[in-house]
């Protein structure tokens, strides 16, 4: 019976998130439907199989970012990715971003300093991604001269560089900043109260399981599998523009600059990243890349409401596994085949 209970209170909390994508939100239910109408059967099954590979990459990445003691298999990683990027686009500010730690702890017994460290030096390594990748695209096409609108990413192309390496040097040692942190709080007198005393404890944990995703090995092996990961999440995008008509020759480079600038929108805390993302696309393509602007304003709405229904369609089917699957017991892992 306790298992049925926790499969209906997932599905109640996806039913819960799902509403509030489209009430919250803002999504016309209607546009969302008529986006994937104009798509080929086919091409939406290739697009939602490169979706469900981008998760997978994820839930390796994630994984190889937690201590080798803390764990768990990687279907279970995978389950808890799927929820959480539901929860993570739909609920305001960003919060949702906190359930990958809360599933972790509640589901899998990973400890909340353990599951935070991977989570923050993930984010750390999608930015520099980010950085490069627009950076590496902005170089490409001004290379071929047909971009004029370009000319003005020139000079902070190469700021975009110089971003990348820092962002993964700070995911490297991301541990000395919450160190300093610590220091600053304990020059505050902050550890002569009890609050300040349980504040400190749990930065210093986490400061030990940020610095353990570099000792491990584990932030060389997240570099390796993020590359793949990024190439996936355009490719994924790419197929949906030229499947809405709109692809040239260099559809692939032009996607990555759109996608990349609309991720960097989608920073702006609104909930489902509606108006911010399309923001971005309509930016790269109408401003920088030249495309008219209609045009570029369908297809950025268009990609947008099938991603969005792509995450709606695995978070459901995330927090009905999560539901599904029992407590993990740590103290057992070691029993279990090393899946490295």
């Amino acid at each position: 019976m306790r298992p049925l209970i926790r499969i209906l209170v997932s599905g109640a909390i996806a039913a819960t998130l799902l509403a509030a994508l489209f009430v919250w939100g803002d999504v016309p239910l209607a546009d969302a439907v008529a986006s994937l109408s104009r798509l080929p059967f086919t091409v939406y099954v290739l697009g939602l199989g490169m979706h469900f590979v981008t998760y997978c990459l994820r839930a390796v990445r994630f994984r190889v970012l937690l201590p080798r003691d803390e764990r768990p298999p990687f279907h279970r990683v995978l389950v808890v990715a799927a929820a959480h990027n539901l929860a993570s686009y739909v609920l305001p500010a960003k919060t949702g971003e906190a359930s990958f730690v809360l599933y972790l702890r509640l589901k899998d017994g990973v400890s909340t300093a353990a599951g935070l460290a991977s989570l923050v030096v993930a984010r750390f390594l999608d930015g520099a991604a980010l950085c490069l990748g627009v950076a590496t695209v902005t170089v490409l096409l001004l290379a071929t001269g047909d971009y004029p609108g370009l000319e003005v990413l020139r000079i902070p192309a190469f700021v975009l560089f110089a971003a990348a390496l820092s962002l993964v040097a700070l995911a490297a040692r991301a541990d000395l900043f919450v160190r300093a942190l610590g220091g600053l709080l304990r020059w505050c007198q902050v550890h002569r109260l009890r609050v300040g005393q349980g504040l400190l404890s749990r930065s210093n944990e986490l400061a030990r399981a940020l610095r353990g995703t570099s000792e491990s090995g584990g932030l060389t092996r997240a570099v390796l599998w993020t590359v793949p990961l990024w190439f996936n999440i355009v490719g994924f995008f790419a197929l949906l523009v030229w499947a809405m008509g709109q692809g040239s020759e260099r559809v692939y480079l032009e996607t990555a600059l759109s996608a990349s600038l609309g991720s960097v929108a989608n920073l702006i805390p609104t909930a489902a990243g509606v108006g911010t993302q399309e923001l971005g696309w309509v930016t790269a393509l109408h401003r920088f890349l030249g495309m008219d602007y209609e045009a570029a304003l369908s297809v950025s709405v268009g990609a947008h409401f099938v991603q969005l229904f792509n995450v709606a369609l695995m978070g459901i089917a995330g927090h009905l596994a999560l539901g599904a699957l029992p407590r993990l017991n740590y103290r057992a892992l070691s029993e279990l085949e090393d899946e490295d």
